[in-house]
């Protein structure tokens, strides 16, 4: 008879479990309608008058006298956001600009990522750089919003990172 109820049971806890998911991912959908989620292996997404690039390596792959000039710490637990934001210039590549650049790290469970972002201007560069502790094989989300200097518009992108150790 015990096992007739638990067999009864089952099928309730498994359709909850379902729908506590279903609800965790709708939540998760509904937030980030408006964000540009970039495909693997493309680090560019184009804005109207604005092209933002987007990358992320582990620090250990930056060589030391850069990593030095900009304060990075070079290790195979630290990756490292950088994110250029360029206004079109027609027939030619653009210019870097400065502007406000915020973002956020998640991991695959969910777990958010200290980072700060900071500028950086060397000569006619600009760049906004973000250092984040990771282990040997995480995947990150990196959830940008930019907002080119001048401009009211802030432009949100997700961009997913995987990092191993060298």
């Amino acid at each position: 008879m015990k096992k007739a109820g638990n067999f009864v049971l089952m099928p309730v806890a498994v359709t909850l479990l379902l729908l506590a998911c279903e609800g965790g991912q709708e939540s998760q959908i509904n937030e980030d309608v408006s964000r540009v989620t970039l495909a693997d292996h493309i680090n560019l997404t184009d804005f109207g008058d604005y092209v933002v690039h987007i990358n992320a390596i582990v620090t250990s792959h930056v060589p030391a006298d850069v990593a030095r000039n900009l304060g990075i710490t070079r290790s195979d637990n630290r990756a490292m956001l950088n994110v250029v934001i360029t206004r079109k210039i027609e027939g030619a590549f653009g210019s870097s600009v400065k502007g406000t650049v915020t973002g956020t790290a998640v991991n695959l469970v969910g777990q958010l990522k200290n980072m700060t972002i900071r500028e950086v201007i060397e000569h006619n560069a600009i760049y906004y750089i973000g250092e984040v502790v990771v282990v040997d094989g995480e995947t990150l989300f990196f959830n940008v919003d930019v907002t080119p200097e001048g401009e009211s518009r802030t432009y949100h992108l997700r961009y997913k990172g995987q990092f191993y150790s060298s």
